[in-house]
């Protein structure tokens, strides 16, 4: 599990990686202790380790997992918080 701003609105959001189901949940925070229904972004077989970093040069959170059978790097989530 790993944290970040995934949507650019100053709230801290939290995802997870779901091997059972090949995906990352994102959960978008509200700024207020409340969180929003989560996101689900398919990945290869087995996601396992998360790392929320600015890795495209963009400036916005990005979100890279290491799974099978190559990694994958998620954009910043354009959602409602």
């Amino acid at each position: 599990m790993t944290v970040g701003d995934f949507n650019d609105d100053a709230a801290l959001d939290f995802d997870a990686s779901n091997r059972g189901t090949s995906d990352v949940s994102v959960v978008l925070g509200n700024g207020r202790g409340g969180i929003a229904a989560s996101l689900a972004f398919t990945t290869g077989d087995a996601p396992s380790a998360l790392n929320a970093a600015a890795i495209d040069g963009d400036g916005h959170t990005d979100l890279a997992v290491a799974d099978r059978p190559a990694p994958t790097t998620l954009p910043p989530c354009q959602g409602e918080s």
